[in-house]
């Protein structure tokens, strides 16, 4: 679970430094890399509890 919000608060970070910088590549590939990363965490965690 600790990992799951680690990972929110670099989504975080990463939406606040592409509304800064938008034609930054590097961040919105790692947005979605880290958004895969969550998704994956949040689908494990729920089957964990069935």
């Amino acid at each position: 679970m600790k990992f799951l919000y680690l990972l929110y608060l670099v989504i975080a970070r990463l939406v606040i430094d592409i509304i800064s910088t938008p034609d930054d590549l590097l961040t919105w590939v790692t947005l979605f890399f880290a958004s895969c990363a969550a998704w994956w965490v949040r689908k494990k965690e729920s089957k964990k509890d069935d």
